[in-house]
């Protein structure tokens, strides 16, 4: 039995992460807005990834000149529960942690430049005293020689102290890059979780829903699709059988559409898949061709080679109206669906709302 699994998410750039960080402090003073881990999580999402779910909310608030405290922690609500809210805390300590340590450094650094910058001013002005007394010098110049040999002797020194502090700094840099990539990890690992369907790594519920609304005013059509009869497979076959057929079925969904169409595990053995930019005429197409790979697949089980006899989808589809919430949609093709199931199962049902006929 096929059993699909998600890519694993790249690692994201370690070097502009402390840059983006500064970067929503120095947004936080701006706006006057006092940070917190939601905050900063919230406008971390934005400037980070302006075109994001996150960085999408965020910007309407900025353009609308609605940047309030209250506002930004709803929308980091929206993407992190109590537990993952607790992670989030703990990672952007570690984030700020880090700051503080690499800004100590570099001030430190700078401080040697300025004391290396008197010992130059030294070494000119001697030079200048010299070139300055050359046709006058009858008596002996040792004494003005051995002054700088003197200022270039403690330069060579300086200079020797500056490489080895630089090849500190070099690692305390690599040191922290390392920490941060592993802080944006975890805050990466948080996101998959609350918006991925750890069994089959779809999106969840909730991500389905958060990228609905990252939609816009964009059209799409949604297909919502539930397998038939999967109590019957469950009580013959066992959980773990039933878990395999579930993860098999989104494996065919994630075939049958494009990269840039949305496929989530809407609960339990239901499914939703979004095809943006698409009208219900092209939808039902890949309704279609949905339902019949899934009615035509062999689902054996694995430990036996066992047939578990023919799997089915109904599917039911509706194309958003123009200004319409997604839950609207949602429950127009949650109808269309029932109307599947009500009709017999193993087939394909459209909402045919006027807006939205079948014509060319």
């Amino acid at each position: 039995m096929t059993v699909h699994s998600q890519p694993a998410t790249p690692p994201a750039n370690n070097t502009a992460s402390l840059l983006i960080a500064s970067e929503v402090i120095t947004f936080a003073h701006r706006h006057v807005i006092a940070l917190d881990p939601e905050i900063f999580a919230a406008l971390h999402g934005y400037i980070a990834d302006p075109a994001g779910e996150i960085g999408i909310l965020v910007g309407r608030l900025v353009a609308g000149h609605l940047v309030t405290e209250d506002a930004l922690r709803d929308i980091a609500r929206r993407f992190a529960d109590p537990e993952g809210r607790s992670r989030t805390r703990t990672v952007q300590r570690g984030v700020a942690e880090t700051l503080v340590t690499v800004t100590e450094r570099i001030q430190a650094h700078a401080t040697s430049l300025e004391e290396d910058d008197r010992v130059f001013g030294k070494i000119e002005s001697s030079l200048v005293a010299l070139h300055a007394g050359a046709d006058t010098i009858t008596a002996d110049p040792s004494p003005l020689a051995d002054a700088l040999l003197a200022v270039a002797s403690l330069q060579r020194t300086r200079l020797a102290a500056q490489r080895a502090a630089l090849a500190e700094f070099g690692e305390v840099i690599r040191s922290e890059q390392a920490k941060v990539a592993r802080l944006q990890q975890e805050l990466e690992d948080l996101r998959t979780e609350t918006h991925h369907d750890p069994m089959t790594g779809l999106l969840n519920r909730r991500g389905l829903e958060t990228s609905l609304e990252s939609l816009g005013d964009r059209s799409y059509t949604l297909l919502m699709l539930d397998i038939d009869f999967f109590k019957r497979i469950n009580d013959a076959h066992g959980h773990p059988t039933g878990d395999a057929v579930i993860k098999s079925v989104g494996g065919v969904l994630k075939q049958c559409v494009r990269d840039n169409d949305l496929v989530a595990r809407y609960g339990g053995e239901e499914f939703a898949v979004v095809l943006p930019d698409t009208s219900p005429l092209s939808a039902e197409i890949v309704a279609t061709r949905i339902r019949a790979m899934i009615a035509a697949r062999q689902f054996v089980k694995r430990q036996s080679g066992k047939s578990l006899g023919k799997v089915t989808v109904s599917i039911g589809g509706a194309g958003r109206l123009s200004r319409e919430g997604w839950a609207a949609v949602v429950d127009r093709a949650d109808e269309a669906l029932y109307r599947s199931k009500r009709g017999g199962r193993d087939q394909v049902n459209f909402d045919m709302t006027k807006e939205w006929a079948r014509a060319s």
